[in-house]
């Protein structure tokens, strides 16, 4: 068999050679993009931080008249701005559509800086509400290029070497973003994601198990991943069970879907 993209003789089943996928710049192209080019100025209904952001005194971004991103970026870099870095990396990234809590079915613009700004941390840079933010957003980012890269047919020994990695950058900065108290049950909730996607579904169901015991209105994000998890492992009625813990009035765009998958396979 031929590598797709050079033509070098290759195993049977692998489409990439190692040295075509070691050239990869951007790893967020693994990840389904998406392809409006105004669709994340339409994820708050507003004009976009992923567009224009203005000079940052604080943790406070304000949408305005500003430099453009990358080179702000380059600036807070520089500068080593840990409070301004932290907040234009939160504030970035959800504007790119990277939530606090990890889904799977996210989609992201076609904008190399978010991962420009994703790769430009190397390390908990800082600390408060900001960066835990922002780390659970960076965070989220690896996981999704975990669950995008993993059933590739592509050279094992490169895939083993790039998911250990993102799956390390991911742990780390839930890591990071657990040491803010209110942050930490969305961060382990995310590491349960990341452990579904790495073929670890029992594993995830006992980090969700905790946060999904309580029924309070805070916990029905944990319910829906937990009945999300059950449904992926083949486990539709104990799913089906979990889910109708939510009140309707509870339930979002994902938690109906999954509630009319669940009744249909009955």
């Amino acid at each position: 068999m031929a590598c797709v993209a050079c033509g070098a003789e290759t195993r049977p089943g692998v489409l990439m050679c190692s040295r075509c996928l070691g050239s990869l710049e951007d790893p967020l192209s693994l990840v389904p993009r998406m392809q409006d080019p105004t669709a994340d100025s339409r994820l708050f209904h507003r004009g976009s931080l992923i567009i224009r952001i203005g000079p940052v005194a604080g943790e406070d971004v304000e949408l305005g008249r500003g430099v453009e991103p990358a080179l702000r970026l380059r600036s807070l870099l520089e500068k080593k701005d840990e409070i301004a870095l932290g907040a234009f990396v939160d504030k970035y990234l959800a504007g790119a559509g990277v939530g606090l809590h990890l889904w799977g079915d996210e989609r992201l613009p076609k904008r190399s800086l978010v991962w420009n700004v994703v790769s430009s941390i190397k390390g908990g840079e800082g600390s408060g509400q900001a960066w835990g933010r922002a780390s659970l957003r960076i965070g989220n980012v690896h996981s999704l290029i975990v669950k995008n890269a993993a059933p590739l047919p592509v050279d094992g020994q490169w895939l083993s070497k790039f998911l250990i990695y993102h799956t390390g950058e991911a742990e780390k900065a839930y890591a990071r973003g657990r040491q803010v108290t209110e942050l930490s049950p969305i961060a382990d909730s995310d590491l349960a994601m990341l452990r579904l996607f790495s073929g670890k579904g029992e594993e995830a169901l006992g980090l969700l198990e905790p946060m999904s015991d309580a029924i309070d209105p805070t916990n029905m994000p944990f319910i829906i991943k937990r009945a999300l998890v059950l449904e992926i492992l083949g486990r539709e009625d104990e799913a089906l069970a979990e889910l109708a813990k939510v009140p309707t009035e509870r339930m979002d765009r994902r938690a109906l879907a999954l509630k009319l998958r669940l009744e249909d396979a009955r």
